[in-house]
């Protein structure tokens, strides 16, 4: 007698229908993130500030819109906002590694910069993100720990996790105003690196259902 063997149930996608933005998603966890929500069937528009880098990410991603742009210009950014064709689901913004180094051999202008893509990027993203995303939808803002501890050459990423304060307040603002379920103010990521498993980490699909979480992987 031959006992029939139950077929295995299909889990459902868990961002089936969604559209879903990864600013930065060419490389590291931002392109992490993005193979895991494609994965779980959201449509993916990808943005990075390299276009061969991003091009050849978009092979690997059939359907997804990509936009090569530097998200620093802000001009850019806000025409990037506008052009979306349609309202959002979740928003991931990635960074670049902060800056370290002594005051006695600091640059200014790679601090500049530092700051403008964590805490003057940020405040752009969400002023013009907050009127595309779907009420219960998504921003992650990806913060880092470094700053955490006192060591030489830690003096600008240590003021710049201060702002994590600014942060939080943002998104309480955000979600008054819209009325967002699911608005998470910071994640902090130990880096793949420290895993000593490279770049292979990605933001998990829970943050882009937890209700003002703070991930920690």
């Amino acid at each position: 007698m031959s006992t029939a063997i139950p077929s295995p149930r299909r889990r459902e996608a868990q961002l089936a229908g969604q559209t879903d933005v990864v600013i930065g998603g060419s490389a590291g966890i931002g392109l992490e993130t993005a193979r895991l929500v494609r994965a779980e069937g959201a449509t993916l528009v990808l943005t990075a500030r390299n276009p061969e880098r991003l091009q050849n990410v978009a092979s690997e991603f059939a359907s997804a819109s990509t936009v090569a742009f530097d998200a620093t210009d802000f001009e850019r950014l806000a025409q990037f906002f506008d052009e979306l064709p349609a309202p959002i689901d979740h928003l991931l913004l990635t960074g670049p590694g902060p800056y370290y180094a002594p005051l006695a051999d600091f640059d200014f202008e790679k601090a500049r910069r530092t700051i403008e893509a964590h805490v003057f990027l940020p405040l752009q993203v969400a002023r013009h993100a907050a009127s595309k995303v779907r009420p219960g939808g998504t921003l992650l803002f990806m913060g880092g720990t470094g700053g955490r501890h006192t060591a030489k050459g830690f003096a600008l990423i240590s003021a710049l996790t201060a702002c994590r304060l600014p942060k939080q307040r943002l998104t309480e603002r955000i979600r008054e105003r819209n009325g967002y379920a699911n608005v998470v103010e910071e994640i902090a990521l130990i880096t793949a690196a420290n895993k000593g498993i490279g770049s292979k980490i990605a933001v998990p699909v829970e943050c882009f259902h937890a209700s003002k979480v703070r991930c920690v992987s």
